[in-house]
């Protein structure tokens, strides 16, 4: 480990800041002076100027006057090029990630830094972020990575799965932590990072969520974050990826992103009871078959379906719940019932209705929106609430080679609130209806702005008969 001695004359752990840079020279020069800035003094600073064509080569090379900066410039390879170029010039113990029109707190680094040295079981730390413009100033946004999943420390691979993005100016992580990995993926792009903390922790690595707005991201019409629909497609493409390389974990995830509560013990107990059948199957087959990989498989599916359908299970006795006990001072929205009052923002009218479906032997009323397509509905009440609904595709595409993964958005008052990915063309185990019940903060506006989203992934050419099935809206009454 690297290390040197700050002015009290304790150990400290030495920390590199890569800072990627393509033509951001009017921002530059903030981010370098917050790295500057730091109370943790053993810092090394790496600038890649990534073959800028506006004045950021001067402007970085004016900072190379400071011992503890090191300015490399080399052509165009893209962000996560970038990055890598800086992971393999640094030197230290500790690596960061800022963005050159993004900065830190004074405190950032020596904090985060702390926590890793405290505890050699946690190998990366990530903080929360304020949100600025382009002039530096608060933006009012109640986005917070703290909130944005369930699970923030330890092993936060599940519920990173589901969403809950953190820039990667938030993070510091251990080198032989991100070697371990490897390093940003260059055909990703936008997305690199977080398909990175993906790898991170499916690779074992353990996170840490530090309850502090120590990193200033930088939100303007220009900046890349704004590319909404290039960002959606990487995103996509990451799950895809991620899925694939570990099938296995992502499988074992499942049971882990169950809601403990009353109707979950019961099927907990259902699962145990069939578990120990699929063991005493496994066994006979050990003893009766030579073909024991392909017999092993099919019971590894067989378990994964039990996951799923006990994950099912809990979901829709919770959605059942919250719908039985709406009380008269309860306003239930049917989107179904309003469906005349929607606007279709993108897609085709003859693509998109209202659909008598069969799945699993349960008939049932759900919209229709075959991919890509946006409907736009206004509700007439701006109280807090929960969205119910599901989600799959028509059982009639399961075993179409032509059809593929479909990825449903959520949109509620111009912020994206879920977006979820399903593939029950190759995954068997995803042929059910999937429930959400997304709650909803009350709004300053008439009423809320809803847009149901469905788009396709890039592997795939078409046939997603993509179904929203009965989605509501349960008002709790509570205004802004």
């Amino acid at each position: 480990m690297v290390v040197r001695l700050d002015s009290l004359g304790y150990l400290m752990t030495k920390v590199s800041i890569v800072i990627p840079a393509y033509n951001q020279g009017r921002f530059l020069s903030r981010a370098i002076e917050s790295c500057l800035g730091q109370t943790h003094e053993d810092v090394e600073i790496i600038v890649v100027n990534d073959g800028s064509t506006d004045d950021t080569p001067l402007i970085a090379q004016s900072y190379q006057q400071y011992p503890n900066v090191k300015i490399i410039h080399q052509e165009n390879t893209g962000l996560p090029g970038a990055r890598n170029r800086g992971i393999r010039e640094a030197s230290g113990e500790y690596l960061c990630f800022l963005d050159s029109d993004d900065y830190y707190d004074p405190e950032k680094i020596e904090l985060q830094a702390e926590i890793l040295d405290s505890d050699e079981a946690i190998d990366f730390v990530y903080c929360d972020i304020v949100m600025v413009d382009g002039e530096g100033n608060p933006v009012e946004d109640d986005y917070s990575v703290g909130n944005a999943r369930d699970e923030l420390s330890g092993d936060i691979f599940p519920s990173l799965l589901q969403g809950g993005y953190f820039p990667p100016h938030t993070v510091m992580v251990r080198r032989e932590c991100l070697e371990k990995a490897g390093g940003f993926d260059p055909d990703l792009g936008g997305h690199a990072d977080y398909e990175l903390w993906l790898r991170l922790a499916a690779s074992g690595c353990r996170a840490y969520y530090l309850d502090r707005k120590l990193a200033y991201y930088r939100t303007y019409p220009t900046s890349m974050s704004k590319d909404w629909n290039h960002m959606d497609q990487t995103r996509q493409e990451t799950l895809i990826k991620i899925t694939r390389q570990w099938p296995d974990i992502v499988a074992r995830c499942i049971n882990k992103l169950i809601v403990t509560n009353e109707e979950l013990y019961k099927s907990n107990q259902w699962l145990n009871k069939n578990w120990q059948g699929v063991l005493d199957q496994m066994a006979e087959v050990q003893r009766t078959n030579d073909d024991l990989y392909k017999n092993q498989q099919w019971l590894n599916q067989q378990l994964t379906s039990l996951l799923e359908n006990q994950r099912g299970l809990d979901r829709n006795h919770q959605f059942n719940q919250l719908k039985e006990n709406a009380d008269d001072h309860n306003i239930i929205y049917s989107f179904i019932e309003h469906f005349d009052q929607c606007e279709l923002l993108e897609g085709k009218k003859d693509q998109t209705g209202i659909w008598d479906v069969t799945l699993n032997g349960t008939s049932s009323k759900a919209i229709f929106l075959h991919p890509p397509a946006k409907l736009f509905f206004h509700l007439p009440v701006s109280d807090q609430g929960k969205l119910l609904f599901a989600i799959s595709l028509h059982p009639d595409v399961w075993d179409n080679p032509e059809s593929g993964a479909c990825v449903f958005g959520l949109t509620v008052d111009d912020r994206l609130v879920s977006y979820m990915t399903i593939d029950p063309v190759h995954f068997p185990t995803e042929r059910i209806w999937h429930p959400f019940i997304i709650p909803v903060p009350a709004s300053m506006s008439q009423g809320h702005n809803i847009v149901f989203s469905t788009m396709t992934s890039s592997d795939s050419t078409g046939y997603r008969w993509a179904l929203w099935k009965d989605p509501i809206f349960v008002s709790f009454g509570v205004k802004a």
